[in-house]
C-alpha cells in the first residue's frame, strides 16, 4: 500500500512517535551514543551515507565513533525534525516521514544541510515507542559557510 492511502495514526500515537523523534534529535545533538541507541528496538537499523547499522550495539558503536570525531573537533549541532507526519502501517508499527535540517558548528565554519527521515516504528501499548528502521537521506550537498558571516 502506497504511504499516501495508509490511515493517519490517531493522535495519541502520533504524538507519541513525534516524541520519539524528537528524543532521537536531542540525543543525536548531545552526542551520548547511548541515549541514542536506547531511542531504537534492540534489532532497530540505521541506514544513511555511512552504510547500515544493525542493532543497538552497531548503532551505539556508529555514533560514538561519531560523536568522538566531532567532540575532538569541538562541534556543535541541531538537528530540526519539520512536518512530520505519522501513518498507521498495523501490526503495532506506525511509519514516520519528516524533512530535517541539520545545522553543525565546528570552529570557524557552520555546516548545513537538509533531507528527509523514514522510520519505521512499534507502537506497544502506553511503553515508548521505539525506532525499527531510521533511514536517513540528505538532499542537499552540505552547505559550508564560514562563521564570521554570521558574528561579527
Amino acid at each position: 500500500m502506497a504511504a499516501a492511502s495508509r490511515p493517519f495514526a490517531s493522535a495519541d500515537v502520533a504524538e507519541r512517535a513525534k516524541a520519539a523523534v524528537a528524543g532521537y534529535c536531542r540525543a543525536v545533538d548531545s552526542m551520548d551514543a547511548h541515549a541514542v541507541g536506547e531511542v531504537f528496538a534492540a534489532g532497530g537499523v540505521v541506514r544513511n551515507a555511512a552504510g547500515e547499522f544493525a542493532g543497538r550495539n552497531a548503532i551505539e558503536s556508529y555514533f560514538g565513533a561519531l560523536f568522538s570525531a566531532e567532540a575532538s573537533a569541538g562541534a556543535q549541532s541541531k538537528h530540526l525534525p519539520a512536518g512530520i507526519v505519522v501513518r498507521d502501517i498495523g501490526s503495532g508499527q506506525v511509519e514516520i516521514a519528516s524533512s530535517f535540517q541539520f545545522l553543525r558548528r565546528a570552529g570557524a565554519q557552520l555546516m548545513m544541510a537538509w533531507g528527509e527521515y523514514t522510520i519505521v516504528a512499534t507502537v506497544d501499548g502506553n511503553a515508548p515507542v521505539l525506532l525499527d528502521s531510521l533511514i536517513i537521506s540528505v538532499e542537499s550537498p552540505f552547505m559550508v559557510i564560514p562563521y564570521e558571516v554570521f558574528a561579527p
